[in-house]
């Protein structure tokens, strides 16, 4: 299965829910919050639903007694979400994205750490993907070239799928 990599301009950003009308951050890592921290979308359903980011940086969603899928399946109390999971909560439809991409810049390419895979420096214009769980930058050919193996960074638990950067 392919996925699509959701596009940053900065080198920050948090896991998101997206809906067509709505986008939830998760929480920090260590955090738990509501779906929706305010009353901006009322719905009984989410009034049961929590969102968590663990500090290994993996993240999921807490329901008590609430119907809710992800795959098509039903979420009885956790589900750990992966990037491009899609989840179902009533008749709202979101995707779970935490895998971010960005084009270097030059205000950016200071601060940017070597390549995670081939340990070479960005250049301006050049694609970077940030890995989810440490936060490892790699080239977009060098993302590629991951898949079916680890994030290179020592400890890691990624393991990169086949997962398109910006719609290529």
């Amino acid at each position: 299965m392919t996925q699509q990599i959701e596009r940053v301009t900065t080198l920050g950003g948090q896991p998101q829910l997206t809906s067509p009308n709505n986008v939830v951050t998760f929480p920090e890592r260590g955090n738990v919050k509501h779906l929706f921290d305010n009353t901006a979308t009322p719905h009984s359903e989410y009034d049961r639903i929590w969102l968590f980011h663990a500090q290994s940086g993996l993240c999921g969603v807490l329901v008590w007694g609430a119907a809710i899928q992800v795959n098509k399946r039903d979420v009885n109390r956790l589900v750990i979400l992966q990037h491009g999971d899609e989840v179902q909560i009533g008749e709202s439809s979101w995707t779970y994205h935490d895998i971010f991409w960005g084009v270097v810049t030059d205000s950016t390419q200071a601060a940017l750490s070597p390549c995670g895979y081939c340990t070479g420096p960005f250049t301006t214009g050049e694609v970077f993907v940030r890995c989810p769980l440490c936060f490892a930058l790699y080239h977009e050919d060098c993302w590629v070239g991951l898949e079916l193996k680890r994030c290179c960074t020592r400890g890691c638990r990624l393991l990169p799928n086949k997962i398109l950067v910006g719609g290529k």
